[in-house]
C-alpha cells in the first residue's frame, strides 16, 4: 500500500484540514477495526505506525494484522516473546496475561488517538518495563495537561477509551469516534493547524530515516534543524 502514516499525513496537510476532516479520517480507521472484530479478528498491535493514509485516494487503512516476528527493544516497537504487542499501546489486561480482545484493541486505538491529540503518551516511563507497569497501575495524565487547547469533553472521552477495566471502554471503535465527534463539535470547523502546539515532535517523524520512533519523545535534533530549517539569510 502506498501512503503515509497518519501523523505524517496530518503534518503535511495540517494547513488544509479542519478538525472535522481529521475526525472523518480517524473514523475510517475505526470502521476498519470494527469490521475486523465483527469477523472475529483481533489486531493485537494497533499503533500509529500501523495507521496508514493511502495516496492519492486518501483512505485510512489499518496495516499489519497480527504480530510481526523480530527482536526490537524500543517501547514503540512490537515485542515478540512472553508478551506480544507494542508496550506503549498495550492494554493492561493483556500485559497481565489475558488474551487479546476487541477491548484491548480499543485501548490501543485510544492510546494512539491520545498521542495524536497531544504528541505524548499519558504515562512518563521511558523503559519497556516502566511503561508496562504504568499501563497496569498508573493513572493516565489528563489529556488537557498535555495539550490544553482541546475541549474538556475530549479529555473525558479518551480517558474512558484507555480505562484500566475493559468493560469501562467504548464497546466499538466507531462508538469511540461518535463520542470524539460530539466532544469536538464546538471546534469542528476550526483549522487543525490551530491545535499544532504538539506538531514539532512529529516533524522528524515525517522525514528522519533513522530510528524515527525516538523523535516522538525528543523531537528533531540540531542536525535535522540545520538541514531543514529556512532562515531569513537564505
Amino acid at each position: 500500500v502506498s501512503g503515509l502514516e497518519v501523523y505524517q499525513y496530518l503534518l503535511v496537510n495540517k494547513e488544509n484540514l479542519n478538525v472535522k476532516d481529521v475526525v472523518a479520517l480517524l473514523r475510517q480507521f475505526a470502521k476498519g477495526l470494527d469490521a475486523a472484530h465483527e469477523a472475529g479478528v483481533v489486531h493485537r498491535d494497533i499503533k500509529p505506525s500501523n495507521l496508514i493514509v493511502t495516496l492519492p485516494q486518501r483512505v485510512g487503512k489499518i496495516m499489519d494484522f497480527g504480530i510481526a516476528k523480530g527482536e526490537m527493544e524500543n517501547i514503540f516497537k512490537t515485542q515478540c516473546g512472553p508478551i506480544l504487542g507494542t508496550p506503549a499501546f498495550m492494554a493492561p489486561e493483556v500485559i497481565q496475561g489475558a488474551p487479546p480482545s476487541p477491548a484491548s484493541d480499543i485501548y490501543a486505538f485510544g492510546m494512539a488517538l491520545y498521542k495524536l491529540f497531544t504528541r505524548d503518551l499519558p504515562f512518563t516511563a521511558t523503559s519497556t518495563a516502566g511503561i508496562l507497569v504504568d499501563h497496569i497501575h498508573k493513572k493516565p495524565i489528563p489529556l488537557r495537561k498535555r495539550n490544553p487547547a482541546w475541549p474538556p469533553a475530549l479529555e473525558s472521552v479518551l480517558a474512558n477509551a484507555i480505562a484500566k477495566k475493559p468493560a469501562a471502554r467504548p464497546f466499538t471503535a466507531c462508538r469511540l469516534m461518535d463520542e470524539i465527534e460530539e466532544a469536538l463539535s464546538s471546534v469542528a470547523e476550526k483549522p487543525f493547524a490551530e491545535f499544532r502546539a504538539f506538531w514539532r515532535a512529529f516533524v522528524a517523524k515525517a522525514f528522519h530515516p533513522y530510528r524515527p520512533e525516538l523523535h516522538y519523545m525528543r523531537g528533531p535534533g540540531p542536525a535535522w534543524r540545520a538541514k531543514h530549517t529556512r532562515t531569513d539569510r537564505e
